[in-house]
């Protein structure tokens, strides 16, 4: 005997009366409802109004919740929220549309890889085919300008990519941000938990604060940068706010050393590579290599 199926209502699709949303609606539903055999006409249009938001539930909120009703309202959706021409006319609109990344994120390119193939697909379903060529070059003029050039570097002379190789470099790009995100904060957190006393230390202070002083006594004045606190380089609000070729050639004028913003003369630095290219400098120093060539 099939075993009755019982869907927790969280898990259904939602439609609220938005054209571009009905055929990816009426799918779902059919698939997971309307054509299940085990489920009563009842039972169906219980699921099919616990769905329905805004216009679409205004719409049936009127029906009794009978056996003989469930076609009647199930029917009644796609002849107030269909029309193949404004379907089409909506998807084409977003597709010129599509978010513009104006900064370098994992989470804006998916964003736009998934929100294509998704109005691509809602096409489809429609009968309407794009031009590949055409879809790519929406796509290019939506890049960040480091993006752009990233993809640039991959593509062949006198060769047009296919629009999947897009697809797959966007979400590479993203994962490889992600990565540097994470990276980046996890250098955070353990630089601040290096920097934090443990209790087994607080007998230590002292030493630590005369070493400190000592420090400082050695170099002549404080803070390197703004000569009036005792604090390191890479808390100090007028070194951070330099721009990136300010700070670098302010810690050359200080005699810091570039991988820990510290003066240590001679001696070899063990402080942790920078988080983001893993090169010995710091990552309050570190400098793109787009940047880098434009510099050159």
């Amino acid at each position: 005997m099939k075993q009755r199926i019982n869907i927790p209502e969280s898990f259904l699709p939602k439609f609220s009366g938005k054209y571009e949303d009905w055929l990816s609606f009426k799918d779902a539903f059919s698939s997971m409802i309307h054509n299940q055999s085990d489920l009563n006409n009842i039972e169906k249009l219980q699921y099919l109004k616990s769905t329905v938001t805004g216009e679409a539930e205004n719409k049936i909120k009127q029906i009794s919740i009978t056996g003989g009703n469930s076609n009647r309202a199930w029917n009644l959706l796609p002849s107030a929220f269909f029309d193949k021409r404004l379907v089409i006319s909506r998807h084409l609109s977003l597709l010129l549309r599509l978010p513009v990344q104006e900064k370098e994120s994992s989470e804006g390119l998916r964003r736009l890889a998934d929100e294509t193939q998704q109005r691509l697909e809602s096409l489809k379903t429609s009968e309407v085919n794009l031009n590949e060529e055409i879809v790519m070059q929406i796509l290019e003029e939506e890049l960040h300008k480091l993006t752009a050039e990233k993809w640039e570097e991959i593509l062949k002379r006198d060769t047009f990519s296919k629009l999947e190789e897009m697809f797959e470099f966007l979400y590479k790009a993203a994962s490889r941000l992600s990565q540097r995100d994470r990276d980046k904060a996890e250098h955070i957190i353990q630089t601040s938990a290096s920097m934090k006393p443990s209790p087994q230390s607080n007998n230590k202070n002292n030493s630590r604060k005369t070493t400190r002083q000592a420090f400082f006594s050695k170099t002549g004045k404080s803070c390197p940068i703004c000569i009036k606190n005792q604090h390191p380089v890479y808390r100090c609000d007028k070194f951070c706010s330099l721009s990136l070729p300010r700070r670098i050639q302010a810690a050359k004028d200080s005699s810091l050393c570039l991988n820990c913003l510290r003066i240590h003369g001679d001696k070899s630095c063990n402080f942790k590579k920078c988080p983001v290219c893993e090169e010995h400098h710091s990552a309050l120093l570190h400098m793109p290599k787009e940047q880098i060539m434009r510099n050159d």
